[in-house]
């Protein structure tokens, strides 16, 4: 599929269907300012046109002319920055859920690629975020302050855009070993995905149980690991111009705690450093039968999602929220992701070099797509004018 325009990506938030959702959430019983399908039009343009959300602002886009062209609702109820976060804080989360699946689906059955050799690489790690223990509860990191508090995301990536997130706050999910494997057994597994995350999830028996579940993995096991040579795997490349091989072998582990018993189980481990940066790794994986540089290739993809949680923190504001509720917060996480999506194939379809440049792009098209459905359209041009006008005057 070639290049993608900003009105292909909102198609796949038809009206049909968030009206369809709309009434089985039953969203919007005892609703009559801001019903669902207007709610999350408003968010979703608030958060992609503007750099540092508030109350307020949504609150004033709700008002603009050209939010309302866009979404194609002629509002004449207004609603006040308190409205927004009652309905912020209040909003059945069913509904949002479900839009974005829908929109997740859609867009990984339209834009979604496979590659390395026809496989979908899946990363997996989690980002801490910071919140104020007084207005939500979260999980102590460190040395906290006793007024900071900071919640998770356990994230999913594939495909350069795809993004499933679980939200944490207790204690428990702290650690890796809890809040990753729960993510991977969220998801559904083929035999052409492959799940890659960090030693964070570093329980012997979870390699184990994802190689009898037929779950393909690639994973770091740290610096130092425990483990018993069985035999040597597949020849190495010594001339790799990037990577220096030090050994592919058929090995047993020795299971933390546990001195000099190894597990009755074999793995794959690769042994390389990398040229450039004089790393050392060593990584475990149960594919056999890729050779170790794509081996190795597939864990260096991981970093990509550090790309991502990046982008998300610094261009789509992931760790500022305009009201610290739960549901409030989880509402924003979810309409964040669908503009973070949309952004983000918009950038790789269109081949556009950074992120900040796609944001800006995909933000001018919205307006250029509002200008030309109110030139080929008498009545709402009428009504624009008619509008604008008003608000010009500041009437």
């Amino acid at each position: 599929m070639g290049k993608v325009s900003v009105s292909d990506l909102f198609s796949l938030l038809p009206d049909d269907l968030l009206d369809n959702l709309s009434q089985s959430t039953d969203v919007d019983k005892w609703v009559s300012k801001l019903p669902g399908k207007l709610f999350i039009k408003l968010l979703l343009y608030s958060v992609l046109n503007n750099e540092r959300l508030s109350l307020r602002e949504i609150s004033s886009e709700m008002s603009n002319p050209i939010f309302q062209s866009f979404s194609s609702e002629m509002v004449e109820q207004m609603a006040g920055w308190t409205g927004i976060r009652e309905r912020l804080r209040h909003i059945k989360l069913p509904f949002i859920e479900q839009v974005y699946e829908h929109f997740f689906a859609e867009a990984h059955a339209l834009y979604g690629e496979k590659k390395l050799l026809d496989y979908h690489i899946k990363r997996y790690d989690s980002t801490l975020i910071k919140v104020f223990g007084h207005l939500l509860q979260g999980m102590k990191v460190g040395n906290t302050s006793k007024n900071k508090f900071q919640v998770k995301l356990t994230t999913e990536h594939t495909d350069g855009f795809g993004l499933r997130v679980s939200f944490h706050q207790d204690q428990a999910h702290l650690s890796e070993e809890t809040a990753l494997q729960e993510q991977i057994n969220l998801g559904k597994h083929s035999s052409q995905d492959i799940i890659v995350f960090d030693n964070g999830l570093k329980g012997r028996r979870k390699f184990k149980d994802f190689d009898e579940a037929s779950i393909q993995f690639v994973t770091n096991i740290g610096k130092k690991p425990r483990y018993q040579v069985n035999r040597p795997h597949q020849l190495l490349d010594r001339h790799h111009p990037d990577l220096d091989f030090i050994q592919d072998s058929v090995v047993q582990l020795f299971e933390r705690g546990q001195p000099t018993n190894s597990m009755e189980h074999e793995f794959r481990l690769i042994e390389f450093r990398v040229k450039e940066t004089g790393k050392h790794l060593f990584i475990l994986s149960n594919l056999w039968d890729l050779p170790a540089e794509v081996v190795a290739q597939v864990y260096l993809m991981r970093w990509d999602i550090e790309v991502i949680f990046r982008f998300l923190k610094q261009e789509m504001n992931l760790t500022h929220f305009v009201c610290n509720d739960l549901n409030a917060i989880k509402v924003m996480i979810y309409v964040k992701l669908i503009a973070a999506m949309m952004i983000l194939i918009f950038k790789q379809k269109n081949a556009i070099k950074t992120y900040k440049r796609t944001k800006k792009l995909f933000l001018e098209d919205i307006y250029l797509l509002i200008v030309v459905e109110m030139m080929e359209s008498p009545d709402l041009s009428q009504w624009f004018l008619k509008k604008a006008k008003k608000r010009l005057k500041r009437e």
